[in-house]
């Protein structure tokens, strides 16, 4: 598989710009399969990249070692044949980024967006639950790790052992939420007296890893660089108000803010301020969006009546005074949605320290304005996010 990169004139590209065109071209790689090994005939290590005309290169990314990518600089005629199997985060730096920007590259449409998730309770079997939520038809786009408690090197040690090879992001949260297979039902995990500084009993305790496997048309990005056509997107954010200065241009977002977030970089944790995983317009399932404060089925049942199609996954992010600070009692949120939308369908979702979601609005992406949606971080909240297929992927179900 070749990947073409091309510009008129002069290309200048740096090292940390090349970085991101070849973790592009290596998602690009493995979702097509991967590629034959090829040999390094141009060592990353160069600090510029400077070539003018149709000098051609050949570069294997240090990311994924099977995967070669070829590099051009030409003319549009070249650029026309190149095809690339969506969807991509392209950062603005790139060169495929303003080729994309200025018409020259357009991508076939995409397979709708998939969503796997199960709750892990001990880190020894993680890995495994990794591989049993990978759909074995499609390659993942992203991977999200959502830890309470649990070591760090842990998780980094099962991605490993999994063998994933796409974009992976984890976060250390104040409380889980999650199909527990041993219980047999959606369960909430609570950090231990989480919700007892503001007079609240606190939470009960526990510790476990939430997996979300993302394929069929997800982008996935940790920067405000997201696609130009996302309809919708699950946000997590630290507490520092980086996304906040960038959400006015996010598209239809849920989510909340947890502890700390990280994106996993040469075998190791850079922390990043927010990551997001998006779905794209027109090449995905519609996802429906609402916050509310009052009763989670009467909220659930509100998305349900709109939704197009079967709901496939549920997203739920409560603010920490909710959950057992609220009831009194656990799994009462996730218990009410499942007796609305069927007790087989599993969620996910974070305990938040402020939750993102639409303001006024509550409805499907599908059906947003065009003018966009107003969201914003609440308070005292939960935020739910419906995901929709069609009737003929029921049979996908898990």
């Amino acid at each position: 598989m070749l990947l073409a990169f091309m510009c008129e004139g002069e290309c200048e590209i740096d090292e940390g710009q090349l970085t991101e065109v070849l973790a592009i071209g290596s998602r690009l790689g493995r979702r097509a399969g991967g590629c034959k090994k090829g040999e390094i005939k141009t060592p990353l290590r160069e600090s510029a990249w400077r070539k003018s005309g149709r000098m051609q290169k050949e570069i294997k990314s240090p990311l994924w070692e099977s995967n070669p990518f070829f590099f051009a600089c030409g003319g549009p005629k070249q650029f026309k044949s190149a095809r690339f199997p969506p969807p991509l985060e392209l950062p603005k730096t790139t060169l495929l980024a303003r080729l994309v920007a200025a018409g020259r590259c357009q991508f076939p449409p995409s397979a709708k967006m998939r969503v796997d998730t199960v709750l892990v309770r001990e880190a020894s079997s993680l890995a495994g639950r990794i591989k049993s939520v990978a759909p074995a038809s499609a390659a993942l786009n992203a991977l999200v790790l959502m830890s309470l408690g649990l070591e760090h090197r842990q998780l980094l040690n099962a991605v490993s052992e999994a063998g994933v090879q796409c974009p992976v992001y984890v976060t250390e949260t104040y409380g889980i939420l999650g199909y527990d297979e041993g219980a047999g039902r959606n369960v909430e995990l609570m950090e231990k007296g989480r919700g007892s500084e503001y007079g609240f009993v606190g939470g009960s305790g526990g510790q476990g890893c939430l997996v979300l496997a993302y394929s069929g048309g997800a982008a996935a990005g940790h920067t405000a660089a997201w696609p130009a056509d996302a309809a919708s997107m699950m946000v997590v954010a630290d507490g520092s108000g980086a996304f906040a200065a960038a959400a006015a241009s996010a598209p239809l977002h849920y989510g909340g803010i947890t502890k700390e977030a990280w994106v996993l970089s040469g075998g190791a944790l850079q922390p990043v301020p927010f990551f997001w995983v998006a779905s794209v317009a027109g090449g995905a399932a519609p996802v429906g969006v609402t916050t509310f404060t009052g009763e989670a089925g009467e909220a659930a049942l509100g998305l349900l009546e709109q939704a197009p199609g079967p709901v496939s996954a549920v997203g739920l992010f409560p603010c920490f005074t909710r959950g057992v600070n609220k009831y009194d009692a656990e799994d009462v949120e996730t218990a009410a949605i499942a007796q609305v939308v069927g007790a087989s369908r599993r969620m996910y979702g974070m305990f938040a320290h402020g939750e993102l979601g639409p303001s006024r609005f509550s409805g499907f992406d599908s059906a947003a304005p065009a003018g966009g949606v107003p969201s914003e971080q609440h308070s005292m909240t939960s935020i739910l996010a419906l995901h929709t297929h069609s009737q003929a992927d029921e049979k996908d179900e898990l």
